[in-house]
């Protein structure tokens, strides 16, 4: 049987390989972001795949399909996707969105990324947001009936409690004394709302008293870095961090720390071996 030469050999295999590196960096990322919200399925979850593994050289095209006047769909993904990167000017962009956004999905959706990403520079924004909305101020904002104001305002307080930060409390607490006109329609709503607002104050102190755990151990806040932002990135990933209750330290956590000890990426699963070894000393009550 004939055998190419083995120098034959090589010189295909690193042609593939430059081949390969040459069409990923051939990717635009302009034309990947029109993709999104479009009618071809097939492209828009191709686009979805490629442009978070872009990074940064991907922001600039998502920033552009965010703004106002573009598909709706596609303003909605892009938003979700400059989450999912997470860089500072991914962080400026949502930022930026988020002072002027008047359709309540799109806000709902800005929010909860800055939520994901633990962005407490979108603590005064939502305060602001939250304490100057007047008597039916939104009557004339579009969105649909699943983005109503009370739904709104639930997302502004759940992404209160994913930032995390102490400083959130009080916003939240203000909210709950006075829950402002227009937001729900009758009492269920309004119910419904401050037992969102109890639970969000509840997340910020349970976050707060474990990141304070965590840096109360030298080293330790910096060794899990990369794994919480690794979590924060990715979707699954942060379900087990929350909903697996990690934060709340709970065997539930440990076990999802367990499986992010084995992650591929060696920094996640350093971050993820550094908090089992202090599992037990970072749960208990500290003055």
């Amino acid at each position: 049987m004939f055998r190419p030469p083995r120098v034959v050999m090589i010189v295909a295999v690193l042609c593939y390989c430059g081949a390969s590196t040459f069409a990923q960096d051939a990717l635009d990322p302009t034309a990947l972001s029109s993709q999104l919200g479009s009618q071809d399925a097939v492209a828009e979850a191709q686009a979805r795949q490629q442009l978070p593994a872009m990074g940064e050289r991907a922001v600039a095209a998502l920033a552009a399909r965010t703004a106002p006047g573009q598909v709706f769909a596609g303003r909605m993904i892009a938003v979700e996707l400059l989450g999912q990167i997470g860089t500072p000017a991914a962080r400026d962009r949502l930022l930026e969105l988020l002072k002027d956004e008047k359709n309540l999905a799109v806000r709902g959706q800005i929010i909860m990324q800055l939520g994901y990403l633990r962005e407490d520079r979108a603590v005064p924004l939502i305060a602001d947001w939250l304490g100057t909305i007047g008597p039916r101020a939104l009557d004339d904002v579009p969105g649909g009936k699943e983005f109503q104001p009370s739904t709104c305002y639930l997302r502004h307080l759940e992404a209160l409690g994913m930032i995390g930060d102490e400083s959130t409390i009080p916003v939240i607490e203000q909210f709950r004394r006075k829950i402002p006109p227009g937001i729900g329609y009758g009492g269920f709503i309004s119910n419904f709302v401050d037992s969102g607002a109890r639970e969000a104050v509840e997340e910020v102190k349970q976050k707060s008293a474990f990141r304070k755990a965590v840096s109360r151990q030298p080293g330790l806040d910096r060794e899990t870095a990369a794994m919480f932002a690794f979590c924060r990135r990715d979707p699954l990933a942060r379900l087990r961090l929350y909903e697996d209750k990690v934060i709340r330290h709970t065997p539930e956590g440990k076990a999802t720390l367990a499986t992010l000890a084995g992650h591929s990426d060696p920094a996640v699963a350093q971050g993820a071996r550094a908090l089992l070894e202090k599992w037990d000393e970072l749960g208990k009550p500290h003055e």
